[in-house]
C-alpha cells in the first residue's frame, strides 16, 4: 500500500504520484486520494510501472513518487530505476513488508533522495518520511 501527500510551499499544492500494487488496492487509493485532496494535495495513481512512467515522460510535473514494493509489472526498486532515469533527484518513497525493509535499505541507501517505509503505515507517517525529502531534494540540483 501506498499513499502520497503533499506540503504546500507558497500558496501551491505539491503534486505526488501514487503507484499502488494492482486493481484490488482501489479502495485504499480512493481513501488516499479523497483525504490528500480535502486537505489541499493533489495526487495521481497509478497500478502499475507502464502508467506511472507514462505520467512521468508526460507534462504534469510531480514533486515526490510514493511506491508500493511489488507491482504487477515490476518491483519498486525496478520502478525507482525508471524513475532516476527519468528525474536524478525526485524524493521516492518505497512502502514494504516488514520483512524486506533490511533488504531493501541496503539497495537505496546511497540515494538521498528516496526512503523505504514500512506498511501499514498512517498518512502523518508518510508526511513525516516524505516532507524532508522533498526539502533535501528540491535544494540540491
Amino acid at each position: 500500500m501506498i499513499i502520497v501527500p503533499t506540503v504546500r510551499t507558497e500558496g501551491v499544492a505539491k503534486k505526488f504520484l501514487l503507484i499502488e500494487d494492482g486493481s484490488d488496492s482501489v479502495d485504499i487509493v480512493d481513501i488516499a486520494e479523497r483525504y490528500f485532496r480535502s486537505t489541499g494535495f493533489e495526487i495521481t495513481s497509478c497500478y502499475d510501472g507502464k502508467c506511472a512512467v507514462a505520467h512521468l515522460r508526460g507534462s504534469q510535473k510531480f514533486d515526490a513518487v510514493i511506491c508500493d514494493d511489488w507491482l504487477p509489472d515490476m518491483t519498486g526498486l525496478e520502478m525507482l530505476a525508471q524513475v532516476r532515469d527519468l528525474r536524478a533527484r525526485m524524493p521516492f518513497v518505497l512502502a514494504a513488508d516488514e520483512g524486506r525493509i533490511a533488504q531493501l535499505g541496503k539497495n537505496i541507501e546511497q540515494d538521498a533522495c528516496s526512503c523505504v517505509v514500512a506498511k501499514p503505515l498512517t498518512f502523518e507517517q508518510l508526511l513525516a518520511k516524505i516532507e524532508p525529502l522533498i526539502s533535501r531534494c528540491a535544494s540540491e540540483p
